[in-house]
């Protein structure tokens, strides 16, 4: 294999290049060609302080070390991702982190599984030292007998083996990357810078109507809770006056009984008094003959 493939230069887009890759450990996912690289190139998101790891293509490894004796674990040359030193194996880099870097807590990618075959090339740590004490051990009971060194990987419980990591806060992510993070890098290559600014314009477009149904859907929601209120008060004013013609009818009522009951007594008290005047009137008309004539 003479190229990287499925690998992109993030500088001058260039994808599936040839010689030297070498890949920033301090941003994510950023890549640069050889001529890119020396050339210094930089982003708002990368500077030319970045430590970088160098990655050979087989090709490339197999012309410059062809015919050497190398041991199985200085196939490559490996970079501190904190202090940029080069030339580290996986043993010598551990002792260096170990002693030099011990208390870092910055997030870096890790540099044996970007240039290892089959290793996850985005791989952030934010603790580089368990990380290599946990799957980057090169003891001889993890070596294989025909000198083979394969790369042990023991899954930590907050990520499965072969699932993605999400990014952290302060790792240097390029603006809009959540969209573009499942694309691959052919993709990314092919992608036109216009059509990422529209895809970009397009989901923050997206976003201002999903936020403005949302506003409207909570106004819709308050109109109709003010006209539930009013429909209940309105209910509670008709029954209050529907009481209040209740007890006015009930009181009318009750006056007109009173005042048949007074008429009703004045009318027999007026038959009464005419009784005793007719009663009068027959004892003048046919008084006894014991009896004595009274007027009253």
């Amino acid at each position: 294999m003479s190229r990287h493939e499925g690998v992109s230069c993030d500088s001058c887009l260039k994808g599936n290049f040839r010689g030297k890759r070498y890949k920033c450990l301090v941003c994510y996912d950023y890549d640069l060609c050889a001529n890119c690289y020396e050339a210094g190139a930089t982003t708002t998101r990368h500077s030319n302080d970045h430590p970088v790891q160098c990655i050979l293509t087989k090709a490339d490894f197999e012309l410059y070390y062809g015919g050497e004796a190398l041991p199985a674990e200085q196939a490559q040359s490996f970079t501190c991702p904190y202090c940029g030193k080069m030339g580290f194996t996986e043993v010598t880099l551990q002792e260096h982190v170990t002693s030099e870097h011990a208390d870092a807590s910055t997030e870096v990618v890790c540099p044996i599984c970007a240039a290892l075959p089959g290793g996850d090339p985005n791989h952030v740590t934010d603790d580089f030292s368990a990380h290599l004490t946990l799957e980057h051990r090169t003891s001889r009971e993890f070596e294989e007998p025909s000198g083979i060194r394969h790369v042990r990987r023991i899954p930590h419980p907050a990520r499965g083996v072969g699932s993605t990591r999400s990014r952290r806060a302060n790792m240097h992510i390029p603006p809009g990357g959540s969209t573009l993070s499942g694309l691959s890098p052919n993709g990314r290559e092919s992608m036109d810078p216009i059509a990422e600014i529209f895809i970009l314009s397009l989901s923050y477009s997206l976003s201002l109507s999903y936020s403005l149904s949302l506003s409207y859907s909570l106004s819709l929601s308050l109109s109709l809770s003010l006209s539930l209120s009013l429909s209940l008060s309105l209910s509670l004013s008709l029954s209050l006056s529907y009481s209040l013609s209740l007890s006015l009818s009930l009181s009318l009522s009750y006056s007109l009984s009173l005042t048949l009951s007074l008429l009703l007594s004045y009318s027999l008290s007026l038959t009464l008094q005419e009784g005793i005047k007719f009663w009068n009137k027959a004892i003048l008309i046919c008084p006894g003959k014991n009896e004595s004539v009274t007027l009253h």
